[in-house]
C-alpha cells in the first residue's frame, strides 16, 4: 500500500503569520496555485481512496488537486490545535506571552494555551495508520496539513524530531509505503 501526504496550499494565516489551528479559513490565490502544482506530482496515480482534513484549507488543496474529487473528509488528519492562539498573529503572541510563548514553540506543546501536544498529534498519525491497515488498498491520498504530517514521519521513522525546526512546505508531496505490517518513508 502506498500513502501519499499532501500539505495543503498557502492559507490566510500562513500568508498573514498567524496561527491557523483548526481554522476553517480558505486558500489564498497562490495556495490554489500551490494545490495545482501538487495536483501535477499525483498526475497518473489511480487512488482508491482520498482523504482529507475537515478544515477548509485541506478540502480546497484535494479538489483543486484531483478535480472532480470528493474526499472522505476525517478529523484525524487536523493540523495541530492550538487553542486559544488560533489566528492570532505570532508576532503578538511572542509580544503577549513572553518565554511561555517562546517554551511553547520550541517544544511544539500548545497545551499551556488550550491545545495539544506532539503526543496528542502522534496519537491521532497512529490511529489514522491503524484506519488504513485495517482495510488496505494499493493507493491512497490524505491532504492534511503539517503539523499532522511532521506527527505522521516521528511515528513511521520511530524518531521524535525537532519539529520547531522542520520545514514541511506548503502544497508537498510526501509518500510512504506499507510493507506487510511496517510502514517507510520513500524518498
Amino acid at each position: 500500500m502506498n500513502l501519499y501526504l499532501v500539505r495543503h496550499g498557502q492559507s490566510v494565516p500562513n500568508l498573514e503569520n498567524r496561527h491557523s489551528g483548526w481554522t476553517q479559513l480558505p486558500l489564498t490565490a497562490q495556495g490554489l496555485a500551490d494545490a495545482r502544482r501538487a495536483g501535477q506530482q499525483l498526475r497518473g496515480i489511480s487512488f482508491d481512496r482520498i482523504y482529507s482534513s475537515d478544515l477548509r484549507r485541506a478540502i480546497q488543496t484535494a479538489q483543486t488537486a484531483l478535480p472532480g474529487c470528493e474526499p472522505t473528509q476525517l478529523p484525524l488528519l487536523r493540523e495541530r490545535n492550538v487553542g486559544v492562539l488560533t489566528e492570532r498573529y505570532i508576532p503578538d503572541c511572542y509580544a503577549e506571552y513572553g518565554d511561555k510563548y517562546v517554551q511553547c514553540r520550541a517544544t511544539m506543546d500548545f497545551t499551556p494555551f488550550g491545545g495539544e501536544n506532539a503526543e496528542h498529534l502522534r496519537a491521532r498519525a497512529a490511529e489514522f495508520l491503524h484506519l488504513l491497515e485495517s482495510d488496505p488498498c494499493e493507493n491512497a491520498v490524505a491532504f492534511t496539513h503539517a503539523g499532522f504530517i511532521s506527527a505522521l514521519l516521528e511515528t513511521v521513522l520511530d524518531v521524535r524530531l525537532d519539529l520547531a525546526r522542520i520545514r514541511i512546505p506548503n502544497a508537498c508531496v510526501i509518500r510512504f509505503a506499507l510493507s506487510e505490517t511496517r510502514w517507510q518513508y520513500i524518498l
